[in-house]
């Protein structure tokens, strides 16, 4: 089975018996190089709000009405059996099903943004995020290295080494779907669209001292707390939400929407509820049966579409690859008729792709003041804090060429991270 035969408006196409027996034989599955350290568990999508001017995704247009979904929650750079309290970006890969239109995957993370905004520098940034298995070190210099030479990630670096790079458990941090995608209505009317997932169990988040504590006698702390909440009925809850903006309105603001480290602000574009998610059922194997899912960006279904976001378009293409050899050669998630349409539209026929590089004067630090600008003076001080213990094993020169970038950002971060590093002789 291959994706060209394997076309249909359903992207989720039976897998051979006979594949599956080599899937077995070969051992479950390859170990991922990214957010290897993970637990799925599954639950139940309920829609609160029929969004049909918007969409005509069986998903959204009927309230009260219950889908199947799974729910994968990861660590990103760390690997498997490593600390999950590790600081990090999380992963919240999501998958709605509908017996009507099929699967739709939302596979993001716990922060709005991505790290990376020139895709030439995906393979750079992944090198630099994982063990130098030239030495099986992992090195703190390369790491920072990038972070310097690439400013515009300090937005990421902020917000990962503030509160939220170490949330107190899964069930308390957000998902966001990080990449723009589309609405298509009855009408044919397109909506550039957000996907949010907001904790309602509270945002909680705990210090590198306490993440720390737990990882020497719990290094699955994470797992070990949501199994625990799911076998005590105290079931992980998020409000699905999505923002949306009308194709015709794209052109009037100053600043690119579709690039991923750029956020939508809430003034100008408010959240609109979607549903709920309940995560209620832990009686999954992790290897035989959450690793065979492969959550991927191509699995989108009709009434959903995709965007001139570049990040998007390329992960809808390599994901399915990657998954491939993964899993021992499975094709399991082709690419359906409706996705391949979508395709042509935003890559072949270069549509929309005016929008790839950034718009004329727009600072790549805005959205990282305006997230400094948003936290409170104790934030403030937790993150430079963090800051300081993480640049305090970097090469000075590498140091310094971090310090102008978060100069860039605010003054007192700036001279916080000076006085720290004179407090400390470095």
């Amino acid at each position: 089975m291959n994706s060209e035969k394997a076309l249909s408006l359903n992207p989720m196409v039976a897998v051979p018996a006979a594949q599956m027996d080599q899937f077995y034989k070969n051992g479950f599955s390859k170990e991922r190089i990214f957010h290897g350290n993970g637990s799925g568990f599954g639950g139940l999508f309920t829609c609160t709000n029929n969004i049909s001017e918007y969409t005509t995704s069986d998903f959204f247009t009927e309230v009260g009405k219950q889908f199947k979904v799974m729910l994968r929650l990861s660590s990103t750079s760390s690997q498997h059996g490593t600390s999950e309290t590790y600081r990090d970006t999380r992963g919240y890969s999501i998958r709605l099903e509908s017996e009507q239109d099929g699967i739709f995957d939302i596979v993001g993370l716990n922060v709005p943004i991505q790290y990376v905004v020139d895709r030439k520098e995906i393979k750079k940034f992944h090198s630099s995020q994982q063990v130098n298995y030239a030495s099986g070190m992992f090195e703190n210099d390369a790491r920072w290295s990038w972070f310097g030479q690439n400013p515009a990630s300090t937005h990421n670096v902020l917000m990962t080494w503030g509160d939220r790079g170490i949330p107190k458990t899964w069930r308390n941090m957000n998902g966001y779907g990080v990449n723009t995608f589309s609405f298509i209505n009855s009408e044919k009317q397109r909506f550039w669209v957000k996907f949010h997932f907001k904790t309602m169990q509270g945002n909680e988040y705990m210090s590198d001292e306490e993440a720390q504590k737990l990882s020497l006698n719990y290094p699955h702390y994470y797992t070990k707390d949501f199994y625990q909440a799911i076998e005590n009925n105290n079931f992980p809850k998020w409000k699905m939400y999505a923002q949306v903006i009308p194709t015709n309105n794209d052109e009037l603001f100053d600043f690119n929407i579709f690039r991923m480290n750029n956020i939508w602000p809430h003034s100008e574009f408010p959240l609109i509820e979607l549903g709920t998610v309940e995560i209620n059922n832990s009686k999954y194997h992790q290897w035989l049966e959450i690793e065979k899912m492969a959550w991927s960006p191509s699995n989108v279904t009709q009434g959903i579409g995709l965007s001139p976001d570049g990040g998007l378009l390329d992960r809808i293409t390599t994901y399915p690859l990657v998954q491939k050899s993964r899993l021992n050669g499975l094709d399991i998630n082709p690419i359906s008729k409706h996705v391949a349409k979508e395709l042509t539209t935003f890559v072949s026929g270069k549509l929309y792709y005016k929008y790839e590089e950034e718009k004329p004067n727009n600072s790549i630090y805005r959205f990282a003041k305006s997230f400094y600008n948003m936290i409170d003076s104790d934030a403030k001080d937790r993150l430079s804090k963090n800051l300081h213990v993480a640049l305090s094993v970097v090469s000075p020169k590498i140091v310094d060429i971090m310090l102008q970038n978060f100069k860039q950002v605010d003054q007192k971060i700036y001279e916080d991270l000076l006085m720290l590093r004179k407090n400390d002789n470095l």
